[in-house]
């Protein structure tokens, strides 16, 4: 019978451009609702954590650093830059890199094989939803799992596919905050990742947005997901 784990994250990338308190009270929609997570957490917050959202027998926490991750030790030694961006104070290099191992987090949680699927699912997607509660329900009782990576985008096949914007302008094709895939699905990703995230960086001097990355690599036809329209709303869970 197939099952799913979510995946989450929030790491210590020095931001202060939304509060942690913010950050925390908009996951705890997330672990109220009762669905398995495994939260991937900087020490700096666990403290805090606790105190907001509290003890979830359903949520796992992991303590990390930004440092751990391989997309950080893979392109350490690089010289890149980041996009120009309308919120520079948000979208630094440490941000594009934690935005970038969604899948390693995800990846990491597959390896203990305790279900058939893993998702993806931002920490603080909460503040998207229309609807909380009735977001919460789809989660925990409707969520539709099937056979490859069913990931939500905004933007049709073939939209904006000029290479110097696609590394330099946010690209919508993904939403990225949300994307589901049985084990399979994901490790297939995750190796797609591990092959290409360096070149990628090395080849064009830019890090850039995760869901760019994704678009490239579907582009160059090294991710074929199940790609469904949806926005940044209720609409994102909704294969």
């Amino acid at each position: 019978m197939a099952s799913v784990t979510f995946v989450s994250a929030f790491i210590d990338i020095g931001s202060n451009v939304k509060s942690v308190e913010q950050r925390m009270r908009l996951f705890k929609h997330l672990a109220d609702s009762g669905i398995p997570i495994h939260l991937f957490l900087s020490s700096s917050f666990i403290e805090e954590y606790y105190a907001i959202v509290g003890e979830a027998a359903n949520v796992r926490v992991e303590p990390i650093e930004l440092e751990e991750l391989e997309t950080y030790k893979e392109i350490a030694d690089l010289e890149y830059i980041v996009p120009i961006s309308a919120n520079p104070l948000k979208d630094t290099a440490k941000y594009h890199i934690v935005q970038n191992a969604k899948i390693e987090f995800v990846d990491k949680v597959r390896r203990l094989k305790e279900t058939t699927h893993y998702a993806w699912i931002d920490f603080n997607i909460c503040q998207m939803f229309r609807d909380i509660p009735e977001c919460m329900e789809y989660l925990s009782k409707k969520l539709r799992l099937e056979e490859g990576l069913s990931m939500p985008g905004c933007w049709p096949l073939g939209t904006n596919t000029v290479e110097n914007k696609l590394f330099l302008t946010i690209h919508w094709r993904f939403c990225g905050s949300f994307f589901v895939g049985d084990a399979k699905s994901v490790e297939k990703f995750y190796r797609t990742y591990r092959e290409y995230f360096r070149w990628f960086v090395e080849t064009t001097q830019t890090l850039t947005w995760e869901v760019n990355v994704w678009h490239y690599f579907e582009i160059l036809g090294h991710l074929r997901p199940n790609w469904y329209i949806a926005d940044h709303n209720d609409s994102i869970l909704r294969a």
